[in-house]
């Protein structure tokens, strides 16, 4: 299993933490305002709660996720979604294969994030949505390390050096008394 993947407790714990913690929804909330045309891929699903609710909301739209292991595939049947074994870093689709490519809480556990957020860029044919939590919160996380620590300079950065420069970014905080995050929003 590789090094960003969760096993099965961790993604157990993920679940609970997502009903305990509000700010899971308020987030949930964010990613599903800012999604643009009909073709979805979610990058590091986890379990696919997210894009189960995505997937709800918006029945005609083709949503899709991405996870590094299959553990979580039980969870994926039962909720009738998508899920493709691959990684962050080198995702198996062709460029600009989906209108939004959103990615929440992932590419803080990935050794070459440089290389996770260009393919989430690339793969993006409108929008790119990604979401990192502000500052060091490991011992509120759940499963694998977060290997990176993100503040709102450094998180800007990285997503500068990844985006074309005709791309237009936005960067912001979503504060949160539990765990605020930062948000790149990359229109293409």
């Amino acid at each position: 299993m590789p090094a960003e993947a969760f096993d099965v407790d961790g993604l157990r714990k993920l679940e609970e933490g997502w009903l305990f913690y509000d700010h899971a929804w308020s987030l949930l909330h964010e990613i599903i305002r800012n999604l643009r045309g009909d073709r979805i891929l979610d990058v590091g699903c986890g379990t696919g709660l997210a894009l189960s609710v995505v997937q709800a909301f918006y029945p005609y739209k083709e949503c899709t996720g991405i996870e590094p292991a299959d553990d979580g595939k039980p969870y994926w049947e039962k909720r009738g979604i998508n899920v493709k074994v691959g990684s962050a870093t080198a995702i198996d689709f062709p460029d600009a294969s989906f209108d939004t490519v959103y990615s929440s809480h992932v590419v803080e556990h990935i050794h070459d994030d440089h290389a996770a957020v260009r393919e989430i860029i690339r793969v993006a044919k409108q929008r790119a949505f990604i979401v990192v939590p502000d500052g060091d919160v490991q011992a509120k996380a759940f499963g694998s390390p977060h290997v990176q620590v993100y503040n709102r300079v450094n998180f800007t950065e990285l997503i500068h050096a990844c985006a074309a420069p005709e791309h237009r970014v936005r960067t912001y905080s979503l504060p949160h008394l539990h765990m605020s995050n930062l948000i790149a929003v990359i229109d293409k």
